[in-house]
């Protein structure tokens, strides 16, 4: 009888954890679409069809920010996720003596946590500006990363009902601060869409099938519908694509649809 009421209850733990797992990643599946909202603000433009028509785009940048937030969490501020643990069995040290698991991973991401801010630290430009972005972006990092090891270390070691608790806590800093770190924010984004050569400021020439020039400037955004170019005012020029003009990205043709 009492194995069989264990066993219930170890189902009914695996249940609870496996539906948090479902509903955290449901939660934090929005986090791209606010991100690219603040992108698109920061720019001043909006785009109808990148949401309607760039759900596979959409997927792959979630897949790629959870991606980097784990190795984030990991090397920035990972101890957080063992020391969860270590603090919840605090009361029985003669159990973290016996599996000391999580005291040999919280030092050694203690270690490896130290080592990463210091090489951070050595590598910051000397130029003010510079330097200033890299300090707002080690700050929204370590911020980030801090709640999502909370929320993690949670999901391992806590019951249900806290690591609810964690996951609004986590939510709602989370995109607090995306907002107010959204310059930060902004040129990380840049640099995933310079990556795949979808915008993010690259010199752009859009020409016809004749090879003349339409108009030219750096790319903002390039959509399934749509090419959003900065001219040298700061004003926004958005195209549409059609099958008789060709995109010109820094040395790169890309034939539209």
């Amino acid at each position: 009888m009492r194995e069989k009421i264990q066993s219930i209850a170890l189902n009914s733990a695996v249940i609870h954890r496996v539906g948090m797992f479902i509903i955290s990643s449901f939660v934090l599946a929005q986090l791209p679409i606010y991100i690219f909202l603040l992108y698109m603000a920061q720019n001043g433009i909006f785009s109808y069809d990148f949401f309607a028509q760039g759900a596979f785009a959409l997927n792959v940048f979630f897949f790629i920010t959870a991606l980097t937030l784990a190795l984030i969490c990991l090397f920035l501020i990972g101890a957080i996720t063992p020391l969860v643990g270590i603090i919840n069995d605090w009361r029985n040290k003669e159990k973290l003596i016996k599996q000391p698991f999580k005291l040999i991973s919280f030092f050694s991401l203690l270690i490896c946590n130290v080592a990463f801010y210091y090489q951070y630290c050595n590598a910051i430009p000397e130029a003010p500006e510079t330097a200033k972005a890299w300090e707002a972006g080690i700050r929204f990092l370590t911020l980030m990363g801090g709640t999502f090891s909370l929320h993690i270390g949670a999901m391992i070691f806590l019951t249900p009902q806290t690591q609810f608790k964690t996951l609004m806590i986590t939510t709602i800093i989370t995109f607090m601060s995306c907002g107010i770190y959204s310059s930060a924010l902004t040129d990380a984004v840049s640099i995933g869409l310079r990556t795949f050569s979808v915008g993010g400021g690259l010199h752009t020439r859009v020409v016809d099938q004749d090879d003349n020039l339409v108009v030219e400037g750096p790319l903002t955004l390039l959509t399934p519908e749509s090419i959003y170019l900065r001219t040298n005012t700061g004003s926004t020029i958005i195209i549409e694509r059609t099958s008789d003009i060709m995109i010109h990205i820094d040395n790169v043709n890309m034939g539209t649809r």
